[in-house]
């Protein structure tokens, strides 16, 4: 999925649900469905990943994007919105800890992992 070169915040505090008002410098982007974004809140330092649903042309600096899953905390106004490079935090779910770099390379390797969030 091609990433927007621009910087990204949360624009207005008590967001919730699915959607997600934010503001962007420089303007005039679009964000493609199957985007991954990072929220990071600046109380905890917290990353929370998202998945850009619709795709949408923010014509000027001020936009909404449609995310699943829904937040999962209040993003306080102007809590960076990671677009590229994008992380996650979270565990590893499961036994898959005794796999080597060998055997993955020859019968691949899958994982889970739990967000810390």
């Amino acid at each position: 999925v091609a990433v927007p070169a621009t910087t990204a915040d949360v624009s207005g505090a008590g967001q919730s649900g699915s959607s997600l008002a934010i503001s962007i410098a420089p303007g005039n982007k679009v964000f493609p469905a199957g985007l991954w974004i990072a929220l990071i809140s600046s109380a905890t330092g917290k990353r929370y990943l998202h998945l850009v649903t619709e795709e949408v042309a923010i014509p000027g600096s001020y936009g909404t994007l449609s995310i699943d899953p829904p937040l999962r905390y209040e993003p306080a106004n102007a809590d960076y919105v990671m677009i590229t490079n994008t992380t996650i935090e979270g565990l590893l779910v499961g036994d898959g800890f005794g796999w080597t770099v060998d055997r993955a390379r020859r019968v691949g390797l899958s994982f889970t992992i739990r967000e810390r969030a």
